[in-house]
């Protein structure tokens, strides 16, 4: 956990996240996104830009959604993004969603709309904490992106060795952020959970809401 005096979570009582998803043109996405999950089972999601655009519809798998298609339509300045969980999935966010809501920076909320219960649930990380761990997440990142272009570049069997053995530790280091950001995040909603996977489980059956420490979790209801 980010231990910060200052640490700043969203002023939702100046702007409540779930009365603009309430907004006509806002609502319209979020009912298209509904059918389309339900109608093929698969995540979908969309962005409302601080601009105040609303983008379209972007699919993915069973699992995920790329969104790098709808950040880059909002030039990754985005108030509300929005996707869904299929078939069994409910409105409560995994820990990798709780990631991307801190690595892409959304200004309000990251919101997901569950198929199993019809409702939407939205979510969001405290600035302490994302100051905390996106210098770290970003320095790997760029990391790993100048070895392999170097890698890429180079003949010398040798030297491409000692990249390979230098990118895949560089690679495990980042994997270990992900890892404690996961971890430090729901030991914030759920103080007794030991693994990600009993995340899982307890938070289908004891879904924890309010502000949680360095996370903040709204349920939002039948939208």
């Amino acid at each position: 956990m980010v231990n910060d005096e200052n640490k700043v979570m969203p002023v939702f009582e100046q702007h409540d996240v779930c009365d603009i998803l309430k907004e006509p043109e806002i609502k319209e996405r979020l009912e298209e996104l509904k059918e389309r999950t339900n109608t093929t089972g698969l995540e979908y999601a969309f962005n409302v830009c601080s601009d105040g655009r609303v983008t379209g519809i972007i699919g993915g798998s069973k699992k995920r959604s790329v969104v790098a298609g709808i950040n880059k339509e909002c030039d990754h300045k985005i108030d509300i993004t929005v996707h869904s969980h299929p078939q069994s999935g409910i409105s409560y966010p995994s820990s990798g969603d709780f990631v991307a809501d801190l690595a892409n920076q959304i200004r309000i909320a990251s919101c997901v709309y569950g198929f199993r219960d019809d409702t939407v649930t939205c979510y969001r990380t405290s600035d302490a904490f994302r100051y905390g761990y996106l210098g770290p997440l970003e320095e790997s990142y760029i990391k790993q992106v100048r070895i392999y272009n170097e890698y890429n570049n180079i003949t010398d069997p040798e030297e491409r060795r000692l990249l390979a053995i230098e990118f895949n530790r560089e690679r495990r280091r980042y994997r270990y952020l992900i890892s404690k950001i996961k971890h430090d995040i729901i030991k914030d909603i759920q103080p007794s959970i030991t693994s990600i996977s009993e995340y899982s489980i307890k938070s289908w059956l004891n879904p924890k809401f309010g502000n949680l420490g360095d996370v903040w979790v709204k349920d939002c209801g039948k939208i």
